[in-house]
């Protein structure tokens, strides 16, 4: 027979390791494996971008001129890194604490499956 999962546990598994990315371990705890797969590797795909995206964004305005020449101005596209790297960080920070409270219903609907 399949045992109870603890509510506060699943928060706890969503919360903590969350916070230092590593979202989805919550719902792997509640039974949803593959949901906490997808979310493991999104939430690594959206941070990776939106890093690299900041990291592009402070480089281009190290642009160093040639001796003799004025410093120019960062190229136009440097604000659509910072603000496309701004979004995904904190597309991230929502979809963290949208996982946590998603692992509790979780938790909780497979303990009222187990308990048909």
């Amino acid at each position: 027979m399949k045992r109870r999962k603890n509510e506060k546990i699943a928060i706890l598994l969503a919360a903590l390791p969350g916070a230092f990315g590593f979202l989805g371990i919550g719902h792997i705890y509640a039974g949803r494996i593959g949901r906490g797969f997808i979310l493991l590797v999104g939430a690594w795909v959206l941070a990776g971008i939106g890093f690299l995206c900041l990291v592009a964004w402070s480089m281009s305005h190290m642009v160093i001129p040639p001796p003799g020449q004025p410093i120019g101005e960062p190229p136009a596209y440097s604000l659509v890194l910072l603000a496309v790297g701004s979004v995904l960080l904190l597309g991230l920070t929502v979809l963290w604490i949208w996982q946590i409270f998603d692992a509790k219903s979780v938790c909780r609907n497979y303990n009222k499956q187990i308990s048909k």
